[in-house]
């Protein structure tokens, strides 16, 4: 049997270091994409939420927010198929609903 000298011992330290090192990254890789994954499914969707009268009763609709910039909130109209904006300045918000204050 070779006898084992300092460099050899060395080399050996060496091969299980990078080793544990791989193994650590590769431990982190699936880490980072796990924590991607909760930041995700924690961004929870907005609603927008609006009524109007329709002559016999005061209807209301929930829409899906798609984006919010400064003070307006961008939304599509599921009633009136088409994208619409609305003011967030006219809103309460509850959880993720922006409510509107006024009935149209």
């Amino acid at each position: 049997m070779k006898k084992l000298n300092k460099y050899n011992l060395l080399h050996l330290s060496n091969v299980k270091f990078v080793k544990s090192n791989l193994a650590l990254l590769s431990h982190n890789a699936k880490l980072k994409d796990e924590i991607k994954e909760l930041k995700k499914q924690t961004i929870q969707k907005k609603y927008y939420v609006y009524s109007w009268w329709s002559g016999i009763q005061i209807e209301q609709q929930e829409s899906l927010i798609s984006k919010i910039k400064d003070n307006t909130i961008y939304f599509y109209n599921d009633y009136c198929k088409e994208n619409q904006k609305a003011a967030i300045s006219d809103c309460r918000v509850e959880d993720n609903y922006y409510i509107c204050n006024t009935v149209q």
